[in-house]
Parts: structure tokens; sequence; C-alpha cells
């Protein structure tokens, strides 16, 4: 298996989708902010790497 070092990775879910929200704070992600997209207003979220 190949390692890749990214320092940071991104999400983005619909404010609604709190499941979405929830297993990307497990995760380790934080949310930064929104994000529009196709009109609409989204979460976005971050993994920084150690």
């Amino acid at each position: 298996m190949s390692k890749h070092s990214l320092a940071k990775v991104i999400a983005i879910t619909m404010p609604e989708n709190v499941n979405s929200k929830r297993l990307l704070q497990k995760a380790g992600f934080s949310q930064t902010g929104m994000v529009e997209l196709y009109n609409c207003q989204n979460n976005l979220y971050q993994y920084l790497a150690p």
C-alpha cells in the first residue's frame, strides 16, 4: 500500500445532514466555515495532518 503525505483534507456537507457532520467530527475534522455550491450554503470541514 502506498503512503500519501496530504497536509489537509476538506469535506463539504449540507447543513441539515447531521449524520455526516457527526461522522466527520468523530474522524477528527473541524468545521471551518461555509461555502456556496449550486446556490446553497454548505458546511466546510477540514482535517489537518499532525
